[in-house]
């Protein structure tokens, strides 16, 4: 097997194990299924595999849990269409996490007014104090 015949093979199964991943299987499982000798080995090869899509490693989780919540979407679809009310919730609850994960919802406005903020420094400048006498 020549060198580049190696390199091949090694990316391949850097793509299951990203693949297997992907599907929620953990480190160690990996390990067993590709062969690595441990854990490590299966999260360098699939550390390998997102460093090779030149994402930022964020972005690439971020895929990674976006493809997970398309695929369970998938699999309620039809009893949520259905009316099937629990299907609808979970279905609610996915689209709730996609749109956090996505930044899609407005962010929450705070409110405070100054005699709240004053109040709350009072109390943490006592809070202070009372420490610093403490010691």
């Amino acid at each position: 097997m020549t060198n580049r015949d190696r390199r091949i093979a090694a990316h391949g199964r850097q793509v299951k194990a990203l693949e297997l991943r992907l599907a929620g299987c953990s480190y160690e499982q990996i390990a067993s299924q590709l062969g690595y000798a441990g854990r490590s080995g299966a999260y360098k090869a699939v550390e390998t595999a997102l460093r090779q899509t030149l994402r930022e490693p964020a972005e690439a989780l971020r895929t990674i849990s976006l493809e997970r919540l398309d695929r369970v979407t998938l699999a309620i679809w039809r009893a949520a269409n259905a009316g099937d009310l629990r299907a609808i919730d979970v279905l609610l609850r996915i689209e709730a996490r996609r749109a956090k994960l996505l930044g899609l919802d407005a962010p929450a406005k705070l409110s405070f007014s100054l005699e709240e903020i004053n109040a709350e420094i009072d109390r943490l400048e006592a809070a202070v104090k009372a420490r610093e006498e403490g010691l």
